[in-house]
């Protein structure tokens, strides 16, 4: 298994591969199909199958499975195109992200600003007209494991979760993570 994911990218993807004993599949493994990716009991990704393939060889028969998380909408699409001036932020979020059918939404902000105005060009995607109007607040989008839409920042007065630390030519260099709100 290898998923692709981080702050950075807004639609983690990963595939993963099995080998089947049997010849078919159970009928809810279909592409479009929606998926939970987990680690043991932990929750790693919500999302959908965008791909199967089989492969076959002599006794063998392996199924990969490719699968994007639950913001491949947001990369997939335009964003619906308009226009309007004092524009709360929760606002311009809904009007990306409803008729995409993207319902699950959490803005975790102290205090969104209001944007002056709020243009969406003709073919810019879903994405990138959220990742614009949450920048406009010092936010990022972002999607839980859950599937649910973030739009936060960090939040720096919690204590760090976790030290990262990297190893170069037998040095040590730790950098502290800080949680989202």
């Amino acid at each position: 298994m290898e998923v692709d994911a981080d702050l950075l990218t807004p639609a983690a993807a990963g595939p993963f591969t099995v080998g089947l004993s049997q010849a078919r599949l159970p009928p809810e493994v279909r592409v479009g199909a929606r998926a939970k990716l987990r680690a043991g009991a932990a929750l790693i990704m919500t999302g959908q199958l965008d791909e199967l393939r089989h492969d076959l060889a002599r006794g063998q028969h392996t199924l990969s499975v490719y699968g994007r998380s639950s913001a491949a909408v947001l990369v997939d699409c335009s964003a619906p195109i308009f226009s309007a001036r004092d524009m709360l932020l929760q606002e311009g979020v809904t009007q990306i992200l409803r008729p995409l059918g993207v319902t699950r939404i959490r803005l975790q902000a102290t205090s969104p600003l209001a944007a002056k105005k709020v243009s969406i060009d003709p073919g810019a995607t879903a994405w990138g007209a959220l990742r614009k109007a949450a920048e406009a607040s010092g936010l990022w989008p972002w999607v839980s494991a859950d599937g649910t839409l973030m739009v936060s920042g960090p939040d720096h007065s919690t204590p760090p979760v976790d030290t990262l630390i990297f190893r170069r030519d037998g040095t040590v260099r730790a950098i502290t993570c800080c949680a989202w709100r």
